[in-house]
């Protein structure tokens, strides 16, 4: 799956904004309430989304965390702004068959029920994909208690962090390497300059 291009209409600190993808590595620049994370819990919100089992509006509010989960409070606070679109594409290749994502929601939208359109076709292209979402707070250190603890309501962190714990505790090392993972794990070395062990 690569993804192509995002466009935001009225969500959090983007009034008008669309964002097309270069293939390969895309660097995310800017100063601190620009929107750099709000990105990139969209777009990884999309991302888990293909899964079926996995909402687009309901993963943007979990990852996001507005006031009393409503999607409502994502809208950019502005006057006559009562209506928020976020618009991702993505495609297998740059060759036709690309498929749109689209959340829209208003002042009214009750909780994460958002109007999406294009979730099936997203599901049925993109399911099986895998991804993570690296929160910039080191986390796994104190993660031994913090499902739970986040479960019960004693403290508050958004999926990104739950999710990146959950996947660390599966062990992916039993079996042999194959094609893929060892030219991810390759493309991985070359990006930091290191080994991944």
């Amino acid at each position: 799956m690569k993804i192509k291009k995002i466009k935001f209409q009225n969500y959090t600190v983007f009034e008008e904004q669309q964002i097309e993808f270069s293939p390969g590595v895309n660097i995310i620049i800017g100063e601190n309430g620009t929107g750099k994370t709000h990105l990139m819990k969209a777009l990884y919100s999309a991302c888990q989304s293909t899964d079926q089992k996995i909402s687009f509006a309901h993963k943007l509010v979990m990852t996001m965390l507005p006031d009393d989960y409503k999607i409502s409070r994502l809208i950019t606070r502005k006057t006559g702004n009562r209506t928020a679109v976020i618009r991702i594409t993505a495609g297998e290749s740059d060759v036709s068959g690309d498929r749109i994502l689209n959340a829209s929601f208003h002042g009214k939208t009750k909780k994460w029920d958002a109007e999406v359109t294009g979730e099936d076709g997203w599901e049925t292209s993109f399911g099986g994909m895998s991804s993570i979402f690296i929160p910039a707070k080191e986390i796994l250190s104190h993660s031994y208690n913090l499902n739970a603890a986040t479960e019960k309501n004693n403290v508050r962190f958004d999926d990104t962090y739950l999710d990146i714990i959950n996947a660390a505790k599966i062990n992916i090392s039993v079996g042999r390497n194959n094609t893929s993972k060892e030219a991810m794990l390759k493309s991985i070395e070359q990006m930091t300059h290191g080994t991944v062990v």
